[in-house]
């Protein structure tokens, strides 16, 4: 506890009608003894090997559909360029009613009861996931359904509709990710977490709106191993 929870591992963000001078003079009353002992600990995870493909099913007596995560770790980090193409390229895949995975495994045929797919990004690691509900006997199905469209990522470029629609999504989700004081003073901590300047969103919708189809098919084939996805199944019947 001593080691982590220290003043130069801490970052103390102040939003709302309040002046620095006050914020600062209230921050010092509370905090202004606090010190450091010792040399500060590096706490960031390390790097990690791929994962590769495994099958883990729990047991549900209780559950009638079965809950799905595809995952995998992926070797990059938030600071990587490609980590926006990945992120577009996901909104293409998973933005919602217009996502390829609803369209693909619920509209047209039925095999899942929801479906989402996302990226976790941190300084030194970051993992890819897709997560579903089906009936047990869909599982099968609703995995090579939601392989097929992440295939077709790596081989075909995404139409000129979908990336519009995407880069627009993306895009006014930046203002809203701002839009009330606990979501401006988390952001500024998250940014401040993963050391990040605070003009990060600007600097990222620059980006989105600059990326082409070609971005996207090339990050997708040079970072996703559908091969060594491994699949976590919860639910009453084990589909192996």
């Amino acid at each position: 506890m001593q080691q982590s929870f220290r003043p130069d591992l801490a970052t103390i963000v102040v939003a709302g009608n309040i002046t620095p001078e006050k914020a600062q003079a209230t921050v010092e009353k509370y905090f202004g003894s606090w010190k450091a002992k010792g040399v500060r600990p590096n706490l960031d995870l390390p790097q990690r090997p791929n994962s590769k493909t495994s099958y883990i099913h729990v047991p549900d007596k209780s559950a009638v559909q079965s809950s799905v995560a595809l995952v995998e770790s992926i070797p990059l980090n938030v600071y990587h360029p490609d980590h926006y193409a990945l992120n577009l390229g996901n909104e293409i895949l998973s933005g919602g009613f217009a996502g390829r995975f609803y369209k693909d495994l619920r509209v047209k045929t039925g095999y899942v009861y929801n479906v989402n797919s996302s990226f976790d990004w941190s300084r030194t690691r970051a993992g890819y996931n897709i997560s579903f509900g089906a009936d047990p006997d869909k599982v099968d199905l609703a995995r090579k359904a939601a392989l097929k469209d992440l295939q077709a990522m790596q081989t075909q470029p995404v139409s000129e509709h979908e990336l519009q629609l995407a880069k627009a999504s993306l895009l006014r989700s930046i203002p809203l990710q701002r839009s009330s004081i606990d979501k401006l003073a988390s952001q500024y901590l998250t940014f401040s977490e993963l050391g990040l300047p605070l003009d990060t969103p600007q600097r990222s919708a620059q980006i989105y709106y600059r990326m082409g189809a070609g971005d996207i098919r090339k990050a997708f084939k040079t970072w996703i191993r559908i091969d060594d996805l491994a699949q976590i199944t919860k639910g009453p019947i084990n589909q192996k």
